[in-house]
């Protein structure tokens, strides 16, 4: 039993360890993005995120929550069906799940830090903020949120 309870607290820690990295990161390579990509936002994106911010939230989305979605589901053996069943108890066991959790909201918040957050990307933003509290406090459809987010 102290083997799983030291294993969920690591799973919370190294959440809270990857948000930090992925904090600073995107505050220490912010000027070199803006630099480089440029602010300009235009035609049917004149709503959302500027350029810089576009291209330093890629590696987020196609490297970071594809691979915390990976860790999880190794951690429940391939079995999505099963993973399911386990979180509809409401435990999120898995270093994958709990860094996703956090991952992903810090992602979105720290938009309103480093950019002019526009209406249309406000907007957004805070729909996607509910459905992600509405999938971890409910969590019996958690492993389809987590599936359908990468």
């Amino acid at each position: 039993m102290a083997a799983a309870s030291s294993v969920d607290h690591g799973g919370t820690a190294l959440a809270a360890a990857l948000v930090a990295a992925y904090v600073g990161l995107v505050l220490g390579l912010r000027a070199e993005f803006e630099r480089h990509f440029g602010e300009q936002v235009e035609g049917y994106f004149a709503n959302g995120a500027p350029r810089w911010r576009c291209a330093l939230g890629l590696p987020t989305q196609v490297g970071t929550l594809p691979l915390l979605l990976g860790c999880a589901v190794v951690a429940h053996r391939f079995d999505v069906q099963r993973w399911g069943e386990r979180t509809s108890h409401g435990k999120l066991r898995s270093v994958g799940e709990r860094a996703f959790v956090a991952v992903f909201p810090a992602f979105l918040l720290l938009d309103w830090q480093i950019c002019d957050v526009r209406v249309l990307l406000a907007a957004h933003h805070v729909v996607c903020l509910a459905g992600h509290a509405c999938a971890v406090l409910l969590s019996a459809g958690f492993p389809w949120y987590f599936l359908g987010v990468c």
